[in-house]
Parts: structure tokens; sequence; C-alpha cells
């Protein structure tokens, strides 16, 4: 497996979204998410000695864990999950996972707070666990299947954006359908809400000019 591909832990973010915006939840030491899936019997006469399952509903539960800090400063303090409102209503959460090469998956959902401990021991920082369960379904970002003996090629690489856009003369002659994701700083740019526009005849992708900004670093992943 290319290197490229692995994802360290301080490289996966949780957002919360208020409004269609997405806010970081900061300070963040800690993310486990569990799938589960409810399995009953489906033993017929010609099942013979042997039990057979199926699957029927699906859960997921999480636990969002780190440092207790006290205020919201362009991010979420763990306090904002404290607010009486705010605890009772339903959490729209996206984690995101981003691998070494900035290629992003996310995992998107609606969450309800079952409960939160704050520790604050003596002589140590104060830490906080969100545990939540999900409500209704959830989305993960779409993955490629491998075709078997080759088929389309892939190829990854960062950017610059300059005056605006990033342009790579590989994607001169390409579709949309041939971009496969752009990311900015480790952000999935449809995923969070963020449009790009890709031209063919020049090669030039344009970020979300509403929010990018030159000098900012992009990524992204096509075929050929």
């Amino acid at each position: 497996m290319n290197n490229g591909l692995h994802i360290q832990g301080k490289n996966v973010h949780v957002f919360k979204y208020l409004d269609a915006s997405p806010f970081e939840i900061v300070c963040g030491t800690n993310i486990v998410l569990e799938f589960q899936q409810e399995l009953i019997g489906a033993t017929t006469p010609d099942s013979g000695m042997y039990l057979e399952k199926r699957p029927r509903m699906r859960n997921l539960t999480g636990t969002i864990s780190g440092a207790t800090t006290s205020d919201n400063d362009g991010n979420l303090s763990i306090f904002h999950f404290l607010n009486e409102d705010v605890f009772g209503e339903v959490q729209d959460l996206e984690f995101v996972y981003t691998d070494n090469n900035g290629s992003d998956r996310s995992i998107r959902g609606d969450f309800i707070i079952e409960r939160i401990p704050i520790t604050g021991d003596v002589g140590s920082a104060s830490t906080y666990d969100i545990n939540i369960q999900s409500t209704g379904g959830y989305t993960v970002s779409e993955l490629i299947d491998p075709v078997p003996g080759g088929g389309q090629s892939v190829f990854s690489d960062s950017y610059t954006v300059a005056g605006g856009v990033i342009q790579d003369n590989d994607w001169i002659g390409l579709v949309d359908a041939n971009i496969i994701e752009v990311c900015r700083e480790g952000t999935e740019q449809l995923s969070m809400g963020l449009p790009y526009t890709f031209n063919s005849g020049t090669g030039t992708i344009t970020p979300d000019p509403g929010t990018t900004m030159d000098g900012q670093r992009m990524f992204v992943i096509w075929t050929t």
C-alpha cells in the first residue's frame, strides 16, 4: 500500500454544521466511530444443522475526546455543547479523514448527544468526551472500486493557488468526470459545500472564490 494513502490520527477532524457552515470541534485528541449492524436469524428448513443470519438495522455511535477550552474562537469549545438548547438538539456532524497525500474521506450524519463527561484532575489538563449516537442514516464519501488488470490511470498532485486558480497542462482535454477530487488544505471541496469550476481547454481549476486566497494549497486527484 502506498504510504501516501495512510491516514494519521492527527489528520482526522470533526466539524459541526451551523446554518450550512462547518465549524471544527477544537482540541480533539481521539475519535472513535463504531458501525453496528443488527443480525437476525434467517434459518429455514433447508439450512440443515447450520445457523444462518441476515442483516437488519444499522447504527453508528461515536466518542469525540479532547482538551477542554473555555470559549468559541472561530471553532467550537466543548462548552458550546453544554448549552441547554444545543445539548438536546440534533447535531449535524462530519468526520473528515485526510491521508498523507491530502485526499479526504468523510462520514456525515445527524447525531444525538448521549453524555458529556468533563474531567479536571489536579496537575493535568482538563479533558472531555462527547458520546454520540446517530439518528437516521449517514453518508460516506464515495470510493471508486479498483479495476482488475488496470483500467483508468489515477494521478494526484499538490498545487498553490495563484491568481485565484490552479493549473496543470495534464488536465487539458479532460472532462469534468476525470476530476475525482479537489481538496483545499485537507478539506474536500464538494463535501463542504464549496464549489469549483474546471476549464478543460486551459487545464484550469478555479476554487470557490469567496473562500479561497492566493497562496493556499490545493490537492487534486484525476484520471485519464
